[in-house]
C-alpha cells in the first residue's frame, strides 16, 4: 500500500509541474528523494503529518494535501505548527513520522520567532520562551498553568516517541566570482531578537535542538539526502536536513545567471565535505558550502561512505538498475565512476535526452557514487550475493 500511495504522488508531482519550472532549483529531485525515502521505510500516509510552508513550497502543497494528511502554514511559523500537532493532533500510533518542510521565506515572515521559542523552552529558559511567544494569538499556544512534559507532547528531546524530521530548502542567492562566491538574500535576515543570522547557518542555529541528526546537502548529492532521511524516518529522533538550493547564482564577471546544468558545476566547485569544521565555519558566507551529516547519532540503513577498496568486502557481482526516462543526459554518472562501468546508449530517452547503460557491470565497485550523485535519482545498485572475505575465510 505504501509502494502504490508513493507511485501515485510521484505520478500527480509529475504531471503537475514541469521540469522547465526553475530549472537547475533542484526542489523537484529532492521531492522525489523524500518519496523514496518514505517508500524504503514502509510508512503509510495514515501514519504521516506533514506541516509544509509558503513561498515556492506553496504549490507542491496544494498538490501533496490531496494524498497526504498536511497543514499549510502562511505565517511561516512551522515550529509554532509543529508544537500545535504534537500537542492537539498527536499521531494515532508510534510508527509514524511528522516532516516540517520550509524555505527563506517562512524563516522572513517569522524571524525565526517561533524556532527560537521552542529553543529556549529545550534549553530550559522557560521565562524566555514565553516572551519570544507574548504576542502569539492562538489558544492552543498559550502557556498553561500545568503544561505537559516535554516527552508527553513529543518536544524534539533525545528520546521521541516517533521521527519528526524538519527539512529546510535554503534558497538564498549566490554570487560567484572567480575565486569567491557570496551568499546574500534581498529581504531581512535577522531573527526577531537581532541573535542570529538567518539564514546564512541554519546547522549551528538549530544544533541548539540538540538533533540526533544534523545534514546538510546539496541537489548534487541528493542521494546522500536521501540516505539520510532514511536515517531519520527510521529512529524516533529529531533530526534537521538543510538543502542548499539557490534560485539564482549571478556570475558577476559575465554579468549573467548561470544555466540549471552550470549550477551542478557550481556545486561541485564550491561544496566541501564536512570533516570535523566547527559549526561556525558552515556559515555559507565564508566562501564555501560545507556538505554532509554533521552530528549523525543515528545507525545507518545503508552506508554509502564505505571505500570501494575495503579489505572487508569482495567485490561481488552488482546489479545496476537505471530509469532511461528519468534521465537528462547530464553524465555525472559517467565521470564518477572509477572503472569504466557505464556508457552513452546509442539512443535517446522520450524526451530527447542521451542516457548511460551499464556496458561493463563486471567491472562495477558496487561503491555507489553513481547512484548518489544522480540529480534525477535514475540509478539503483545493488550488490548481488553479497558476501564478506571474513566469512569466506571462516
Amino acid at each position: 500500500m505504501a509502494k502504490e500511495f508513493l507511485q501515485r504522488a510521484a505520478s500527480t508531482w509529475r504531471n503537475s509541474f514541469s521540469p522547465q519550472l526553475c530549472p537547475g532549483c533542484g526542489l523537484g529531485s529532492t521531492f522525489f528523494a523524500l518519496l523514496e525515502a518514505l517508500e524504503a521505510v514502509e510508512l503509510e500516509p495514515a501514519q504521516l503529518k506533514m506541516i509544509i510552508g509558503t513561498g515556492c513550497l506553496y504549490p507542491l502543497g496544494q498538490k501533496l494535501g490531496q494524498l497526504l494528511p498536511l497543514k499549510v502554514v502562511h505565517n511561516g511559523r512551522l515550529g509554532e505548527a509543529l508544537w500545535q500537532e504534537l500537542l492537539v493532533n498527536p499521531l494515532p500510533s508510534e510508527k509514524g513520522a511528522i516532516i516540517v518542510l520550509m524555505n527563506n521565506l517562512d524563516l522572513f515572515l517569522s524571524g525565526g520567532e517561533d524556532w527560537l521559542a521552542l529553543i529556549k523552552e529545550r534549553e530550559g529558559d522557560e521565562n524566555r520562551a514565553r516572551s519570544l511567544m507574548k504576542d502569539t494569538k492562538e489558544a492552543w499556544f498559550s502557556w498553561p498553568t500545568e503544561r505537559p512534559s516535554p516527552r508527553e507532547i513529543n518536544m524534539p528531546q533525545n528520546n521521541p516517541l516517533f521521527p519528526l524530521v524538519v527539512i529546510h530548502f535554503n534558497n538564498c542567492l549566490f554570487t560567484s566570482r572567480d575565486s569567491c562566491i557570496s551568499a546574500a538574500t534581498p529581504l531581512r535576515r535577522m531573527s526577531v531578537t537581532g541573535e542570529d543570522e538567518l539564514p546564512f547557518n541554519l546547522p549551528l542555529f538549530f544544533a541548539r535542538l540538540q538533533p540526533e541528526l544534523l545534514a546538510r546537502w546539496t541537489p548534487l548529492q541528493v542521494g546522500w539526502f536521501r540516505e539520510t532521511l532514511k536515517k531519520a524516518l527510521l529512529r524516533p529522533a529529531f533530526s534537521f536536513v538543510e538543502v542548499v538550493l539557490p534560485c539564482v547564482v549571478w556570475e558577476v564577471e559575465e554579468n549573467r545567471c548561470l544555466s540549471a546544468s552550470e549550477r551542478f558545476l557550481f556545486y561541485d566547485q564550491w561544496t566541501e565535505f564536512y570533516s570535523g569544521q566547527p559549526l561556525q565555519e558552515l556559515d555559507l558566507r565564508q566562501n564555501q558550502i560545507i556538505v554532509g551529516e554533521i552530528v549523525n547519532r543515528l545507525p545507518s540503513p545503508r552506508d554509502h561512505r564505505k571505500k570501494a577498496f575495503d579489505d572487508n568486502w569482495s567485490t561481488g557481482e552488482a546489479e545496476i538498475f537505471l530509469e532511461s526516462e528519468k534521465c537528462q543526459g547530464c553524465g555525472i554518472c559517467l565521470e564518477v565512476c572509477q572503472t569504466g562501468v557505464l556508457a552513452w546508449a546509442e539512443t535517446k530517452n522520450k524526451r530527447g535526452y542521451s542516457y548511460p547503460v551499464a556496458l561493463h557491470p563486471e567491472k562495477c565497485l558496487v561503491c555507489g557514487l553513481c547512484e548518489m550523485f544522480c540529480p534525477e535519482l535514475a540509478i539503483k545498485v545493488e550488490r548481488r550475493g553479497e558476501v564478506s572475505k571474513k566469512e569466506q575465510r571462516l
